[in-house]
Protein backbone atom coordinates (compact mmCIF):
# COMPACT_ATOMS: atom_id res chain seq x y z
CA UNK A 1 0.00 0.00 0.00
CA UNK A 2 1.24 3.40 -1.45
CA UNK A 3 1.00 6.13 1.41
CA UNK A 4 0.48 9.42 -0.38
CA UNK A 5 3.65 11.97 0.81
CA UNK A 6 2.47 14.87 2.18
CA UNK A 7 3.21 18.30 0.34
CA UNK A 8 5.67 20.50 2.70
CA UNK A 9 4.22 23.55 4.07
CA UNK A 10 6.85 25.51 2.12
CA UNK A 11 5.31 24.59 -1.06
CA UNK A 12 1.79 24.62 -0.03
CA UNK A 13 2.59 28.64 0.71
CA UNK A 14 4.35 28.79 -2.21
CA UNK A 15 1.75 27.13 -4.61
CA UNK A 16 -0.97 29.28 -2.61
CA UNK A 17 1.09 32.73 -3.24
CA UNK A 18 1.29 31.88 -7.47
CA UNK A 19 -2.45 31.16 -7.35
CA UNK A 20 -3.18 34.28 -5.70
CA UNK A 21 -0.15 35.80 -7.59
CA UNK A 22 -1.98 34.69 -10.62
CA UNK A 23 -5.68 36.26 -9.65
CA UNK A 24 -3.98 39.09 -8.60
CA UNK A 25 -6.27 42.40 -8.62
CA UNK A 26 -7.27 43.98 -11.73
CA UNK A 27 -5.30 47.28 -10.98
CA UNK A 28 -3.64 46.75 -14.87
CA UNK A 29 -7.14 49.87 -16.02
CA UNK A 30 -6.26 52.09 -13.31
CA UNK A 31 -2.23 51.91 -14.60
CA UNK A 32 -3.02 51.82 -18.02
CA UNK A 33 -5.21 55.36 -17.25
CA UNK A 34 -2.28 57.24 -15.85
CA UNK A 35 0.23 56.07 -18.23
CA UNK A 36 -0.74 58.40 -21.36
CA UNK A 37 -1.24 61.24 -19.59
CA UNK A 38 2.60 60.81 -17.46
CA UNK A 39 3.56 59.98 -21.06
CA UNK A 40 2.77 63.22 -22.33
CA UNK A 41 4.13 64.84 -19.34
CA UNK A 42 7.14 63.15 -18.97
CA UNK A 43 8.48 64.09 -22.82
CA UNK A 44 7.49 67.70 -22.52
CA UNK A 45 8.35 68.21 -18.75
CA UNK A 46 9.92 71.39 -18.99
CA UNK A 47 7.49 72.57 -20.75
CA UNK A 48 5.33 72.63 -17.97
CA UNK A 49 7.21 74.66 -15.54
CA UNK A 50 5.41 77.00 -13.83
CA UNK A 51 2.97 76.07 -10.72
CA UNK A 52 -0.36 76.42 -12.01
CA UNK A 53 0.83 74.31 -14.76
CA UNK A 54 2.30 71.81 -12.64
CA UNK A 55 -1.27 71.24 -10.82
CA UNK A 56 -2.67 70.77 -14.00
CA UNK A 57 -1.77 67.34 -14.48
CA UNK A 58 -4.20 66.29 -11.49
CA UNK A 59 -7.19 67.05 -13.38
CA UNK A 60 -6.77 64.60 -16.56
CA UNK A 61 -5.19 61.95 -14.20
CA UNK A 62 -8.29 62.24 -11.67
CA UNK A 63 -10.99 62.35 -14.73
CA UNK A 64 -9.16 59.25 -16.02
CA UNK A 65 -9.10 56.96 -12.93
CA UNK A 66 -12.64 58.14 -11.95
CA UNK A 67 -13.85 57.06 -15.45
CA UNK A 68 -12.03 54.11 -15.04
CA UNK A 69 -13.52 52.88 -11.90
CA UNK A 70 -17.11 53.30 -13.20
CA UNK A 71 -16.74 51.85 -16.44
CA UNK A 72 -15.06 48.85 -14.59
CA UNK A 73 -17.67 48.99 -11.96
CA UNK A 74 -20.64 49.14 -14.33
CA UNK A 75 -19.12 46.85 -17.20
CA UNK A 76 -18.44 44.34 -13.98
CA UNK A 77 -21.48 44.27 -12.59
CA UNK A 78 -23.65 43.88 -16.38
CA UNK A 79 -21.16 40.50 -17.14
CA UNK A 80 -20.68 39.09 -13.39
CA UNK A 81 -17.15 39.34 -14.13
CA UNK A 82 -14.31 41.69 -13.04
CA UNK A 83 -11.19 40.41 -14.89
CA UNK A 84 -13.63 40.38 -18.14
CA UNK A 85 -14.62 43.60 -17.40
CA UNK A 86 -10.84 44.61 -16.87
CA UNK A 87 -9.99 43.85 -19.96
CA UNK A 88 -13.00 45.38 -21.79
CA UNK A 89 -11.85 48.18 -19.98
CA UNK A 90 -8.40 48.14 -20.99
CA UNK A 91 -9.27 48.03 -24.54
CA UNK A 92 -11.38 51.11 -24.38
CA UNK A 93 -8.94 53.01 -22.85
CA UNK A 94 -5.95 51.96 -25.35
CA UNK A 95 -8.33 53.10 -28.22
CA UNK A 96 -9.33 56.13 -26.79
CA UNK A 97 -5.83 57.79 -25.92
CA UNK A 98 -3.66 56.08 -28.82
CA UNK A 99 -6.60 57.40 -31.51
CA UNK A 100 -4.78 60.97 -32.11
CA UNK A 101 -0.87 59.33 -32.15
CA UNK A 102 -2.11 57.22 -34.92
CA UNK A 103 -4.17 59.52 -37.03
CA UNK A 104 -1.75 62.11 -36.67
CA UNK A 105 1.13 59.58 -37.62
CA UNK A 106 -1.07 59.04 -40.64
CA UNK A 107 -1.90 62.15 -41.70
CA UNK A 108 2.23 63.45 -40.90
CA UNK A 109 2.55 60.52 -44.15
CA UNK A 110 0.39 61.80 -46.35
CA UNK A 111 -2.15 59.24 -45.83
CA UNK A 112 -5.53 61.46 -46.17
CA UNK A 113 -5.77 64.59 -44.98
CA UNK A 114 -8.50 66.53 -42.21
CA UNK A 115 -11.05 65.79 -44.69
CA UNK A 116 -10.95 62.71 -43.98
CA UNK A 117 -10.87 62.63 -40.16
CA UNK A 118 -14.71 61.65 -40.48
CA UNK A 119 -14.38 58.10 -42.05
CA UNK A 120 -10.85 57.58 -39.75
CA UNK A 121 -12.98 58.00 -36.50
CA UNK A 122 -15.53 55.75 -38.29
CA UNK A 123 -13.25 52.96 -39.28
CA UNK A 124 -11.37 53.28 -35.85
CA UNK A 125 -14.29 52.79 -33.45
CA UNK A 126 -15.88 50.36 -36.03
CA UNK A 127 -13.07 47.98 -35.37
CA UNK A 128 -12.46 48.99 -31.65
CA UNK A 129 -16.16 47.10 -31.12
CA UNK A 130 -15.68 44.29 -33.63
CA UNK A 131 -12.82 43.34 -30.72
CA UNK A 132 -14.61 44.36 -28.12
CA UNK A 133 -17.46 42.09 -29.18
CA UNK A 134 -14.78 39.51 -29.13
CA UNK A 135 -12.93 40.26 -25.90
CA UNK A 136 -16.82 39.54 -24.45
CA UNK A 137 -16.61 36.09 -25.71
CA UNK A 138 -12.81 35.61 -24.71
CA UNK A 139 -12.04 33.27 -21.98
CA UNK A 140 -9.14 34.37 -19.27
CA UNK A 141 -7.38 31.94 -17.43
CA UNK A 142 -4.32 33.84 -15.54
CA UNK A 143 -4.15 37.17 -17.96
CA UNK A 144 -4.77 39.58 -15.25
CA UNK A 145 -1.46 39.68 -13.62
CA UNK A 146 0.26 39.37 -16.86
CA UNK A 147 -0.98 43.25 -17.56
CA UNK A 148 -0.42 44.64 -13.82
CA UNK A 149 2.63 43.80 -14.40
CA UNK A 150 2.72 45.26 -18.05
CA UNK A 151 1.07 48.10 -17.09
CA UNK A 152 3.11 48.95 -14.03
CA UNK A 153 6.03 49.41 -16.52
CA UNK A 154 4.60 51.12 -18.57
CA UNK A 155 3.61 53.81 -15.74
CA UNK A 156 7.34 53.38 -13.94
CA UNK A 157 9.41 54.19 -17.31
CA UNK A 158 7.33 57.95 -17.64
CA UNK A 159 8.23 58.23 -13.84
CA UNK A 160 11.46 57.86 -13.97
CA UNK A 161 12.13 59.81 -17.25
CA UNK A 162 10.21 62.52 -14.88
CA UNK A 163 11.82 62.21 -11.64
CA UNK A 164 15.40 61.87 -13.74
CA UNK A 165 14.52 64.86 -15.86
CA UNK A 166 13.73 67.73 -12.72
CA UNK A 167 16.31 66.23 -10.33
CA UNK A 168 19.12 66.11 -12.87
CA UNK A 169 17.93 69.75 -14.13
CA UNK A 170 17.56 71.02 -10.63
CA UNK A 171 20.61 70.26 -9.20
CA UNK A 172 22.80 71.06 -12.65
CA UNK A 173 21.15 74.67 -12.07
CA UNK A 174 22.05 74.28 -8.40
CA UNK A 175 25.73 73.71 -9.20
CA UNK A 176 25.46 76.60 -10.80
CA UNK A 177 25.35 78.65 -7.51
CA UNK A 178 22.25 81.15 -9.10
CA UNK A 179 25.67 82.35 -11.02
CA UNK A 180 24.48 84.08 -13.61
CA UNK A 181 26.37 83.49 -17.60
CA UNK A 182 28.86 86.64 -16.46
CA UNK A 183 29.47 89.39 -14.41
CA UNK A 184 27.47 91.93 -15.12
CA UNK A 185 29.22 95.49 -16.58
CA UNK A 186 26.66 97.65 -16.50
CA UNK A 187 26.41 101.30 -15.17
CA UNK A 188 23.23 102.13 -13.55
CA UNK A 189 23.89 105.53 -13.01
CA UNK A 190 24.82 105.73 -16.99
CA UNK A 191 20.80 106.62 -17.51
CA UNK A 192 18.31 108.37 -15.57
CA UNK A 193 15.31 107.28 -18.15
CA UNK A 194 16.65 104.13 -19.16
CA UNK A 195 13.98 102.83 -21.78
CA UNK A 196 10.73 100.06 -22.42
CA UNK A 197 12.44 97.11 -23.66
CA UNK A 198 10.14 94.66 -25.88
CA UNK A 199 11.93 90.91 -26.78
CA UNK A 200 9.55 90.20 -28.99
CA UNK A 201 10.23 86.18 -30.28
CA UNK A 202 8.03 85.37 -33.17
CA UNK A 203 8.48 81.35 -32.68
CA UNK A 204 9.46 79.47 -36.31
CA UNK A 205 9.45 82.78 -38.23
CA UNK A 206 12.32 82.32 -41.21
CA UNK A 207 14.32 84.66 -42.57
CA UNK A 208 13.78 86.71 -45.69
CA UNK A 209 16.36 84.36 -48.15
CA UNK A 210 14.31 81.12 -47.06
CA UNK A 211 10.73 82.79 -47.43
CA UNK A 212 11.88 83.45 -50.79
CA UNK A 213 13.05 79.81 -51.35
CA UNK A 214 9.13 79.43 -50.23
CA UNK A 215 8.21 81.84 -53.04
CA UNK A 216 7.39 84.73 -50.70
CA UNK A 217 8.89 87.83 -50.93
CA UNK A 218 8.90 89.21 -47.24
CA UNK A 219 10.10 92.92 -48.22
CA UNK A 220 6.94 94.43 -48.26
CA UNK A 221 7.27 93.59 -43.93
CA UNK A 222 10.96 94.72 -44.03
CA UNK A 223 10.52 97.65 -45.70
CA UNK A 224 8.28 98.63 -43.16
CA UNK A 225 10.19 97.67 -40.27
CA UNK A 226 13.13 99.86 -42.01
CA UNK A 227 10.83 103.40 -43.05
CA UNK A 228 10.41 102.82 -38.79
CA UNK A 229 13.26 103.07 -38.00
CA UNK A 230 14.24 99.16 -37.22
CA UNK A 231 18.07 97.40 -38.77
CA UNK A 232 16.52 94.38 -40.38
CA UNK A 233 19.44 92.03 -40.19
CA UNK A 234 19.51 90.47 -43.53
CA UNK A 235 21.99 87.80 -42.92
CA UNK A 236 21.16 86.71 -39.12
CA UNK A 237 21.40 83.53 -38.25
CA UNK A 238 19.78 81.98 -34.83
CA UNK A 239 22.57 80.11 -32.80
CA UNK A 240 20.99 77.18 -31.98
CA UNK A 241 17.99 74.89 -33.60
CA UNK A 242 15.38 74.80 -30.83
CA UNK A 243 13.45 76.96 -28.78
CA UNK A 244 14.92 76.78 -25.14
CA UNK A 245 18.73 76.47 -26.11
CA UNK A 246 18.42 79.19 -28.30
CA UNK A 247 16.39 81.52 -26.03
CA UNK A 248 18.88 80.04 -22.86
CA UNK A 249 21.80 82.09 -25.05
CA UNK A 250 20.38 84.95 -26.18
CA UNK A 251 19.02 85.79 -22.23
CA UNK A 252 22.59 84.88 -21.15
CA UNK A 253 24.50 86.65 -23.59
CA UNK A 254 26.62 83.50 -24.18
CA UNK A 255 26.90 80.06 -26.21
CA UNK A 256 26.39 77.08 -24.12
CA UNK A 257 29.86 76.08 -23.80
CA UNK A 258 30.38 79.42 -21.92
CA UNK A 259 27.89 79.14 -19.32
CA UNK A 260 28.39 76.94 -16.49
CA UNK A 261 26.14 74.02 -16.83
CA UNK A 262 24.99 74.63 -19.09
CA UNK A 263 25.88 71.07 -21.05
CA UNK A 264 24.51 68.77 -19.21
CA UNK A 265 25.83 65.48 -21.40
CA UNK A 266 22.84 63.30 -21.58
CA UNK A 267 20.35 64.54 -19.38
CA UNK A 268 17.24 66.01 -20.75
CA UNK A 269 17.91 69.65 -19.82
CA UNK A 270 14.60 71.46 -20.21
CA UNK A 271 13.80 72.76 -16.73
CA UNK A 272 17.35 73.71 -16.56
CA UNK A 273 16.95 75.76 -19.31
CA UNK A 274 13.68 77.57 -18.48
CA UNK A 275 15.93 78.52 -15.78
CA UNK A 276 18.71 80.09 -17.58
CA UNK A 277 15.84 81.38 -19.63
CA UNK A 278 13.74 83.26 -16.03
CA UNK A 279 16.87 84.03 -13.77
CA UNK A 280 19.82 84.09 -16.51
CA UNK A 281 22.19 86.98 -17.25
CA UNK A 282 19.73 89.41 -18.96
CA UNK A 283 16.58 89.37 -16.45
CA UNK A 284 18.83 89.28 -13.18
CA UNK A 285 20.67 92.34 -14.78
CA UNK A 286 17.46 93.99 -15.70
CA UNK A 287 16.23 93.53 -12.34
CA UNK A 288 19.11 95.33 -10.84
CA UNK A 289 18.10 98.33 -12.50
CA UNK A 290 15.19 98.44 -11.41
CA UNK A 291 12.99 96.73 -14.77
CA UNK A 292 9.95 95.06 -14.11
CA UNK A 293 10.09 92.07 -16.03
CA UNK A 294 7.21 90.83 -18.19
CA UNK A 295 6.69 87.34 -19.59
CA UNK A 296 3.63 87.14 -21.69
CA UNK A 297 4.07 83.96 -22.64
CA UNK A 298 4.10 82.84 -19.17
CA UNK A 299 1.06 85.41 -18.32
CA UNK A 300 3.54 86.82 -15.44
CA UNK A 301 5.19 89.98 -14.00
CA UNK A 302 7.53 89.99 -11.65
CA UNK A 303 7.32 93.29 -10.01
CA UNK A 304 9.14 94.55 -6.50
CA UNK A 305 10.26 90.97 -6.00
CA UNK A 306 6.89 89.27 -6.60
CA UNK A 307 5.14 87.41 -9.12
CA UNK A 308 1.99 89.43 -10.67
CA UNK A 309 -0.64 87.34 -12.76
CA UNK A 310 -1.17 88.69 -16.48
CA UNK A 311 -4.94 88.33 -17.50
CA UNK A 312 -5.79 87.65 -20.62
CA UNK A 313 -9.38 88.62 -21.91
CA UNK A 314 -10.59 85.29 -23.23
CA UNK A 315 -7.90 82.76 -21.38
CA UNK A 316 -8.95 79.30 -21.68
CA UNK A 317 -6.68 75.96 -20.23
CA UNK A 318 -7.56 74.33 -23.35
CA UNK A 319 -4.88 75.40 -26.44
CA UNK A 320 -4.23 73.03 -30.10
CA UNK A 321 -0.36 72.84 -29.66
CA UNK A 322 0.94 71.49 -27.23
CA UNK A 323 2.20 74.08 -25.41
CA UNK A 324 -0.27 73.83 -22.97
CA UNK A 325 -0.49 70.37 -21.04
CA UNK A 326 -4.71 70.06 -21.24
CA UNK A 327 -4.71 70.60 -24.69
CA UNK A 328 -1.76 68.11 -25.69
CA UNK A 329 -3.81 65.81 -24.04
CA UNK A 330 -6.80 66.30 -25.46
CA UNK A 331 -5.10 66.13 -28.82
CA UNK A 332 -3.99 62.29 -28.47
CA UNK A 333 -7.86 61.41 -27.61
CA UNK A 334 -10.34 60.39 -29.75
CA UNK A 335 -12.65 63.87 -28.11
CA UNK A 336 -10.40 65.46 -30.44
CA UNK A 337 -12.15 64.30 -33.76
CA UNK A 338 -15.25 66.07 -31.49
CA UNK A 339 -14.06 69.33 -30.50
CA UNK A 340 -12.50 69.94 -33.88
CA UNK A 341 -16.31 68.82 -35.31
CA UNK A 342 -17.33 71.68 -33.19
CA UNK A 343 -14.88 74.16 -33.35
CA UNK A 344 -14.36 74.05 -29.91
CA UNK A 345 -10.08 74.00 -29.82
CA UNK A 346 -10.02 76.37 -33.09
CA UNK A 347 -11.99 78.95 -30.87
CA UNK A 348 -10.12 78.66 -27.98
CA UNK A 349 -6.72 78.77 -30.09
CA UNK A 350 -7.29 81.46 -31.95
CA UNK A 351 -7.85 83.61 -28.77
CA UNK A 352 -5.11 82.66 -27.15
CA UNK A 353 -2.91 83.35 -29.75
CA UNK A 354 -4.14 86.44 -30.60
CA UNK A 355 -4.33 87.49 -27.01
CA UNK A 356 -0.08 86.62 -27.17
CA UNK A 357 -0.08 89.68 -29.86
CA UNK A 358 -2.59 92.05 -27.40
CA UNK A 359 -0.73 91.67 -24.11
CA UNK A 360 2.72 93.20 -25.81
CA UNK A 361 0.60 96.89 -25.65
CA UNK A 362 -1.47 96.21 -22.87
CA UNK A 363 1.63 96.29 -20.80
CA UNK A 364 2.69 99.47 -22.16
CA UNK A 365 1.00 101.55 -19.95
CA UNK A 366 2.68 99.78 -16.79
CA UNK A 367 4.91 102.36 -14.71
CA UNK A 368 8.32 102.24 -14.47
CA UNK A 369 11.02 100.85 -16.51
CA UNK A 370 10.07 97.40 -17.86
CA UNK A 371 11.44 94.34 -19.64
CA UNK A 372 8.46 92.68 -21.94
CA UNK A 373 9.45 88.92 -23.07
CA UNK A 374 6.93 88.07 -25.60
CA UNK A 375 7.35 84.60 -27.09
CA UNK A 376 4.85 84.43 -29.40
CA UNK A 377 3.58 80.63 -30.64
CA UNK A 378 2.89 82.27 -34.23
CA UNK A 379 4.11 81.36 -37.31
CA UNK A 380 5.09 78.05 -35.39
CA UNK A 381 2.39 75.13 -36.26
CA UNK A 382 -0.43 74.49 -36.11
CA UNK A 383 -1.28 76.79 -38.80
CA UNK A 384 -4.51 78.21 -37.33
CA UNK A 385 -4.75 81.39 -39.44
CA UNK A 386 -4.41 82.52 -43.02
CA UNK A 387 -3.32 85.72 -44.30
CA UNK A 388 -6.63 88.20 -42.66
CA UNK A 389 -7.46 85.70 -40.01
CA UNK A 390 -8.50 82.45 -38.24
CA UNK A 391 -8.59 79.85 -40.72
CA UNK A 392 -11.41 77.39 -41.91
CA UNK A 393 -11.18 74.18 -39.43
CA UNK A 394 -11.63 72.21 -42.12
CA UNK A 395 -8.34 72.97 -43.41
CA UNK A 396 -6.26 73.55 -40.48
CA UNK A 397 -3.19 71.75 -40.47
CA UNK A 398 -0.40 70.90 -38.04
CA UNK A 399 2.92 70.33 -39.85
CA UNK A 400 5.09 72.42 -41.64
CA UNK A 401 6.48 69.27 -44.04
CA UNK A 402 4.21 69.59 -47.75
CA UNK A 403 2.57 72.63 -46.30
CA UNK A 404 4.86 75.84 -46.95
CA UNK A 405 1.57 77.46 -48.80
CA UNK A 406 -0.20 77.39 -45.28
CA UNK A 407 2.93 78.79 -43.43
CA UNK A 408 3.79 82.12 -45.46
CA UNK A 409 -0.37 82.45 -44.49
CA UNK A 410 0.03 82.33 -41.20
CA UNK A 411 3.36 84.59 -41.40
CA UNK A 412 1.50 87.10 -43.45
CA UNK A 413 -1.25 87.22 -40.77
CA UNK A 414 1.59 87.68 -37.97
CA UNK A 415 3.33 90.17 -40.19
CA UNK A 416 0.07 92.70 -39.94
CA UNK A 417 0.00 91.88 -36.06
CA UNK A 418 3.42 93.01 -35.62
CA UNK A 419 2.88 95.84 -37.77
CA UNK A 420 0.09 96.63 -35.16
CA UNK A 421 2.47 96.35 -32.60
CA UNK A 422 4.69 98.61 -33.86
CA UNK A 423 2.66 101.13 -34.75
CA UNK A 424 1.35 101.39 -31.00
CA UNK A 425 4.33 100.54 -29.23
CA UNK A 426 6.06 103.97 -31.24
CA UNK A 427 2.64 106.25 -31.11
CA UNK A 428 4.00 107.71 -27.73
CA UNK A 429 5.48 110.48 -27.19
CA UNK A 430 8.79 110.40 -24.36
CA UNK A 431 11.42 108.14 -24.29
CA UNK A 432 11.18 105.73 -27.30
CA UNK A 433 11.36 101.86 -26.39
CA UNK A 434 13.96 99.24 -27.33
CA UNK A 435 12.04 96.94 -29.76
CA UNK A 436 13.65 93.60 -31.15
CA UNK A 437 11.64 91.41 -32.86
CA UNK A 438 13.86 87.91 -33.40
CA UNK A 439 13.14 84.42 -34.46
CA UNK A 440 14.23 81.73 -32.06
CA UNK A 441 14.96 79.56 -34.54
CA UNK A 442 13.50 78.98 -38.82
CA UNK A 443 10.85 76.50 -40.01
CA UNK A 444 11.81 72.81 -40.52
CA UNK A 445 11.57 71.13 -43.56
CA UNK A 446 11.70 67.25 -42.59
CA UNK A 447 10.22 64.88 -40.30
CA UNK A 448 12.99 64.02 -38.41
CA UNK A 449 13.98 67.59 -36.52
CA UNK A 450 15.76 66.71 -33.74
CA UNK A 451 18.63 64.70 -35.39
CA UNK A 452 18.72 65.98 -38.82
CA UNK A 453 20.66 69.22 -39.65
CA UNK A 454 18.25 71.80 -41.74
CA UNK A 455 19.95 74.76 -42.27
CA UNK A 456 16.36 76.51 -43.04
CA UNK A 457 16.50 76.30 -39.09
CA UNK A 458 18.87 79.37 -38.70
CA UNK A 459 17.45 81.20 -41.45
CA UNK A 460 15.65 83.85 -39.28
CA UNK A 461 14.21 87.48 -39.50
CA UNK A 462 16.18 89.59 -36.49
CA UNK A 463 15.06 93.39 -36.21
CA UNK A 464 15.79 95.60 -34.13
CA UNK A 465 14.58 99.50 -33.01
CA UNK A 466 17.45 100.52 -31.04
CA UNK A 467 16.71 104.43 -30.81
CA UNK A 468 18.99 107.72 -29.74
CA UNK A 469 22.20 105.88 -32.12
CA UNK A 470 21.74 102.30 -30.72
CA UNK A 471 21.23 100.53 -34.43
CA UNK A 472 25.04 101.86 -35.15
CA UNK A 473 26.58 99.00 -33.09
CA UNK A 474 24.72 96.80 -35.58
CA UNK A 475 25.55 94.22 -37.94
CA UNK A 476 24.05 92.61 -41.06
CA UNK A 477 24.84 89.10 -39.35
CA UNK A 478 24.20 89.76 -35.79
CA UNK A 479 23.54 86.81 -34.07
CA UNK A 480 20.56 86.69 -30.67
CA UNK A 481 23.84 85.63 -28.57
CA UNK A 482 25.07 89.37 -29.23
CA UNK A 483 21.74 91.18 -29.04
CA UNK A 484 21.98 92.52 -25.56
CA UNK A 485 25.65 92.74 -25.59
CA UNK A 486 24.72 95.57 -28.21
CA UNK A 487 21.57 97.19 -26.24
CA UNK A 488 23.81 97.26 -22.57
CA UNK A 489 26.46 98.73 -24.36
CA UNK A 490 24.79 101.09 -25.88
CA UNK A 491 22.31 102.17 -23.25
CA UNK A 492 23.94 101.61 -20.11
CA UNK A 493 27.90 102.10 -20.61
CA UNK A 494 28.88 98.93 -20.38
CA UNK A 495 31.52 97.00 -22.62
CA UNK A 496 31.00 93.41 -23.45
CA UNK A 497 32.81 92.26 -26.18
CA UNK A 498 30.86 91.36 -29.23
CA UNK A 499 30.78 87.50 -29.71
CA UNK A 500 32.06 85.68 -32.91
CA UNK A 501 28.37 84.77 -34.76
CA UNK A 502 28.26 81.22 -34.68
CA UNK A 503 25.43 78.42 -35.09
CA UNK A 504 25.54 75.07 -33.29
CA UNK A 505 23.34 71.73 -33.80
CA UNK A 506 22.45 70.14 -30.45
CA UNK A 507 21.26 66.83 -30.22
CA UNK A 508 19.26 64.69 -28.74
CA UNK A 509 16.39 67.44 -28.23
CA UNK A 510 17.21 70.16 -25.46
CA UNK A 511 20.79 67.89 -24.59
CA UNK A 512 24.19 69.00 -24.98
CA UNK A 513 25.71 65.41 -25.55
CA UNK A 514 26.53 67.10 -29.19
CA UNK A 515 27.30 70.78 -29.64
CA UNK A 516 27.82 70.73 -33.28
CA UNK A 517 29.50 73.85 -35.07
CA UNK A 518 27.49 74.13 -38.26
CA UNK A 519 28.34 77.67 -38.96
CA UNK A 520 30.40 77.00 -42.14
CA UNK A 521 27.58 74.61 -43.62
CA UNK A 522 25.09 77.44 -43.20
CA UNK A 523 27.40 79.79 -44.64
CA UNK A 524 27.84 77.79 -47.79
CA UNK A 525 24.44 77.02 -48.07
CA UNK A 526 23.40 80.69 -48.51
CA UNK A 527 25.98 81.52 -50.62
CA UNK A 528 24.51 83.46 -53.18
Amino acid sequence: MCIPLEEPELGKRLRSLMLTVRRGPVIYPFLFAVYPILFIWAHNVGEFTQSAEQLEIFVPLAISIGFTLVALVSIGFILGDTRKAGLLVLWFLIAFYSYGHVYTSLQNADFGDSSSQGLFFLAWWSGFFAVFILLIRVELQGLTNTLNVVCGFLVIIPLVIIGASTLGSVSNFLDRGDKKGGTSLVDASITSSPPDIYYIIPDYYAGSQTLRDLGYDNGDFTDFLTNKGFFVASRSRSNYMHTNVSLASSLNMQYLTGIEGALPGTKWATVLYHNLINKGQVIGTLKSLGYTIINTREKWTLRRGSHEPLICARDSLIRLQADDFTGAVLNATALYPVLRYFNVLERQIWDQRLCEFSMIVDVKDIEGPKFVFAHLSVPHPPFIFDRDGPRDPESLSTTFVNRPEEYIDQVVFVNKKLREIVNSLLSGTGNPPVIIIQADHGPINGSDSFTTFHPIRIDILNAYYLPNGGNDLLYESISPVNSFRVIFNSYFGANYEILEDRSYQTSPRFAGSAHDDVTDLITKYYLP
